[in-house]
């Protein structure tokens, strides 16, 4: 939620109405507790638009929503 916040909610309301389970907005300090006892990979727990799976690409777009890959020890 502490990404494009104002168009994020605006987004959700409509998919809240329409879905069983609600889209719940967090900030990226509540997701990275999911993440607790998992080893990150790079480039960690960043915005969708800046993860990528090899060369770092241009910059993008902010998205609202956060992304990771993660190992379990």
């Amino acid at each position: 939620s502490d990404i494009q916040v104002a168009e994020a909610a605006r987004a959700t309301a409509g998919i809240n109405a329409k879905i069983a389970e609600p889209v719940t907005f967090r900030p990226r300090d509540q997701i990275a507790r999911f993440l607790d006892g998992l080893q990150l990979q790079d480039p960690g727990l960043v915005s969708y638009s800046q993860w990528y799976p090899g060369p770092a690409p241009g910059p993008g777009k902010p998205v609202p929503a956060w992304c990771a890959l993660a190992r379990k020890n």
